[in-house]
């Protein structure tokens, strides 16, 4: 959703930022002395399991100050133009344009901006988050380099969701998985994650590879053993004690994306480009195994644009 324009008068401009962050942050407070936001844009994604933000500031110094934000739910900033000051609970710190810093919600925190710019924010409420504290453990308190590969592809999937609003409910649970099954990694990848020895934390690894690479059409059980350093085997088991495989969980991601894609797309594009983006190199493969899982096919859900039950 797009938000505000760039007439868009200072009263306005701090109520819709006051509405937005507050569902985020707590009861929030905008301090900006003589400065003013007239102009303030920016775009917003919400479901029941996640919320994004991203809100572009008049470059003009700015304060924000939250309270009274849920005990468990965790928030995520970036800022990507200038430094942002952190006072929190956990103590203070400085976040460097790109970079991301964990916190948890429930603590007062202010955010200082000196000279504006862009903040973008990720709202992960308690709710959601049953198998990722171990995780989150890791990373809250703590900022996180805009060169570390695994927050470059979160961030990448966040900028998609807030430009792509979802069709069904169906869409919008895969496409909050994918963002969630991308914080193991990111913890993992720091180097002071839980022991992966728990099938559930190791799946969720491998899962987000498999949803990072799904348009490579060559990609195999055994490419993502050697991605993980262990044996297809290993792989495989940690699919079985979910009760599927490695196949069955790839053409499902893929088919779902597609379905995503096909209902997204503008009615121009082709649905041959859609599911070899996603994958396929075989088209009558990519038609059968689609109508096998939806009960219709592409041709159907891009004329009549509504999606079957799941």
């Amino acid at each position: 959703m797009k938000l505000g324009s760039a007439t868009q008068p200072d009263q306005q401009a701090r109520l819709m930022c006051q509405g937005i962050l507050k569902d985020m942050l707590g009861d929030l407070e905008i301090s900006l002395g003589m400065s003013d936001l007239s102009g303030l844009t920016g775009l917003y994604w919400n479901y029941q399991h996640l919320s994004l933000a991203t809100l572009y500031f008049p470059a003009v110094p700015l304060i924000l100050e939250a309270t009274n934000g849920a005990l468990d739910d965790v928030v995520i900033v970036r800022p990507v133009e200038s430094p942002l000051e952190v006072a929190c609970g956990t103590g203070n710190f400085t976040v460097r344009p790109g970079d991301v810093a964990f916190i948890s919600a429930g603590q007062d925190v202010q955010f200082q901006l000196e000279a504006g710019g862009r903040l973008d924010f990720a709202h992960l409420p308690a709710h959601a988050l049953a198998r990722q504290r171990d995780h989150l453990a890791v990373l809250i308190g703590r900022t996180v380099s805009a060169e570390c590969l695994p927050l470059q592809l979160l961030c990448s999937y966040a900028g998609y969701l807030l430009r792509h609003e979802y069709q069904t409910d169906m869409e919008a649970q895969m496409m909050i998985g994918h963002f969630y099954a991308l914080i193991p990694v990111l913890a993992q990848n720091l180097g002071k994650a839980a022991p992966t020895n728990r099938p559930h934390l190791r799946i969720d690894g491998v899962k987000a590879e498999i949803d990072r690479r799904l348009s490579d059409s060559m990609l195999t059980v055994g490419s993502i053993a050697a991605y993980e350093g262990v044996t297809p085997r290993a792989v495989q088991k940690l699919f079985h004690r979910e009760g599927t495989t490695f196949s069955k969980y790839l053409l499902e991601q893929r088919l779902a994306l597609a379905m995503a894609q096909l209902l997204s797309s503008p009615p121009d594009a082709r649905i041959s480009d859609i599911a070899y983006g996603v994958g396929f190199n075989d088209l009558s493969y990519f038609n059968r195994t689609f109508r096998r899982r939806y009960g219709t096919r592409p041709t159907e859900v891009r004329q009549f644009g509504t999606s079957p039950a799941a």
